[in-house]
């Protein structure tokens, strides 16, 4: 074998792995675009998870406070009319003398 076919097999040979080597390399970087693809996922999957969970939370909360706030005002309103009814109650008998009193008067 002469220098020039040792060269040509050489640069051959480099050449061959150096379309090995990208290759090689192609599927690697394939294989870890696919990997980071899934983990990108996995995290949104994660995060949607969490937000969805506190608005979860928020929304029972504000359930729970607007529940809070009409007991609040069902609790003022029967108390209101109590007192209303207990005052009548208290002036109704004056009430109805001054009524008939106006009455026999005019």
């Amino acid at each position: 074998m002469n220098e020039l076919e040792f060269v040509f097999k050489k640069i051959i040979e480099i050449d061959n792995k150096t379309i090995r080597l990208k290759e090689t390399t192609e599927q690697k970087l394939q294989q870890k675009s696919q990997e980071l693809q899934q983990e990108v996922k996995k995290l949104e999957k994660e995060q949607i998870d969490k937000v969805t969970k506190e608005l979860e939370k928020k929304y029972e909360m504000a359930i729970k406070e607007a529940q809070e706030n009409a007991n609040q005002i069902k609790y003022e309103a029967d108390k209101a009319c109590k007192d209303r009814i207990k005052k009548y109650n208290s002036i109704k008998i004056d009430l109805k003398e001054k009524i008939i009193n106006d009455m026999i008067a005019s």
